[in-house]
């Protein structure tokens, strides 16, 4: 068996690095199927995470995993004005929360950190606010990385320019991502304010940096916001929770930029999904 998977692997490798070219007709195909090979050989070696052995935390009453958009409310009759003691209406939920996560948990502007979760302690982690900005979030039970990257820097829009995208966001992704052992199971999410599609290019490159650590690409969530609407309320904002579960395991939650959870996932005791998503 390991004998068939080292001839495998070879066989890969010499597509990739032996493949003739003919001709400048033939760059295309080459390039394309070269480039087939290479995801082959990083699916080959991509870690796959195994079930949890849960409790009664499993089956979870909520879905695991990305929760989708909240269905539409049906029209209500408008209710009667709030008491002036009340807290300001443009607070929310996630406010109060992320109004809970400590200066030094909070990944400022041009921050890339990794925080590793204990499976009996609580957690809460995020970023300062942000109204223009880049955030990569990479998380599972080993724990979360929590980048906030600037939309501009000396020398243009970071997104806009693939120098300053390796720079200010690739490199420094890179150096957090080898903190913790990645799988098929961990998932990602990446948030910015391109809502023109000109930074497409670079946010291809971040899913790729991603892909080559492990990451499944169905895993992979890009979420683009509205610039310059502002931080009141639940408006950049983003919120990681980690809670221990009596049942001997924790769940994992984000928020980001609503009152509902983005993402849900609980684990057993050794930090295996209860459920394979």
């Amino acid at each position: 068996m390991l004998l068939g998977g080292f001839l495998l692997v070879l066989l890969l490798a010499t597509q990739v690095l032996t493949e003739p070219v003919s001709g400048k007709r033939d760059l295309v195909s080459t390039r394309t199927h070269t480039l087939a090979a290479r995801g082959k050989l990083r699916d080959l070696f991509r870690r796959k995470a195994k079930k949890g052995k849960c409790d009664n935390s499993c089956p979870p009453q909520q879905p695991q995993g990305d929760q989708g958009e909240p269905a539409l409310e049906p029209l209500r009759p408008p209710t009667p004005p709030k008491p002036a003691d009340q807290r300001p209406a443009e607070q929310s939920f996630v406010h109060d929360l992320w109004s809970t996560v400590r200066d030094s948990d909070k990944s400022s502007t041009g921050a890339c950190r990794f925080h590793k979760f204990k499976m009996n302690e609580a957690a809460i982690y995020g970023t300062t606010e942000f109204y223009g900005c880049t955030m990569v979030v990479v998380m599972d039970s080993a724990g979360v990385v929590i980048g906030h990257f600037a939309e501009q820097v000396a020398g243009g829009t970071t997104l806009q320019n693939p120098a300053l995208t390796k720079t200010h966001i690739i490199n420094k992704l890179s150096e957090s991502l080898v903190m913790a052992d990645w799988t098929d199971q961990t998932v990602a999410y990446i948030a910015h304010s391109d809502e023109h599609g000109l930074g497409r290019q670079q946010v291809a490159a971040i899913k790729n940096l991603l892909l080559e650590n492990g990451m499944a690409p169905q895993n992979i969530r890009e979420y683009t916001y509205m610039r310059g609407k502002g931080t009141q309320g639940r408006n950049g904002k983003l919120v990681v929770v980690w809670g221990p579960l009596d049942s001997g395991g924790a769940e994992l939650t984000f928020y980001l930029e609503r009152d509902e959870p983005r993402y849900i996932r609980q684990y057993d005791a050794n930090g295996n999904p209860c459920e394979l998503i």
